[in-house]
């Protein structure tokens, strides 16, 4: 029972449509037994989250709250080592001006599912919009040809939660 009455905050934002899930389950026949609750559907704020942490951020110009995105990197296999030097000396010089931060960088790894992969690297940004920004400016498109043709890679956007 202790469980139960300690605050869990999910770390993520309600949706109008948990809302509406919690308000309609409140209206139908199986909430009859319920006689009085405060119910909370905001995701633990009402528990004392703060949501001003690096998860979360209102966007400057509109003020939406924005998530942090990751874009992850899984190369294959290695095709032309000569490309991928070269992509690999210009990649730093595409970062100017653009916010993001390195979590992992072909550090050990463990397949444990699918095909084997020579590495990984994650890349977190602010939001969907900056890791767009980087990977579409015209540096890195520009440079991105080399890694095309020194590797097999799958590139992921992910939204964080």
């Amino acid at each position: 029972m202790r469980a139960l009455a300690s605050p869990v905050a999910v770390l993520r934002l309600g949706s109008w449509e948990k809302i509406a899930l919690a308000a309609t389950f409140l209206a139908s026949q199986r909430a009859s037994s319920i006689t009085g609750a405060e119910v909370y559907v905001d995701a633990g704020s009402a528990q004392g989250v703060d949501f001003t942490s690096e998860l979360i951020r209102r966007d400057k110009l509109n003020g939406d709250i924005t998530m942090s995105a990751y874009l992850i990197f899984t190369r294959d296999k290695t095709l032309d080592q000569n490309e991928m030097a070269t992509y690999s000396k210009g990649v730093e010089a595409t970062v100017a001006g653009h916010p993001m931060k390195v979590l992992a960088f072909y550090g050990s790894h463990e397949d444990l599912e699918g095909a084997p992969t020579e590495g990984t690297v994650i890349l977190e940004f602010p939001s969907v919009q900056a890791a767009k920004a980087w990977y579409d400016s015209p540096q890195y498109r520009e440079l991105r040809q080399h890694r095309f043709k020194g590797a097999t890679y799958r590139v992921t956007l992910v939204n964080g939660v």
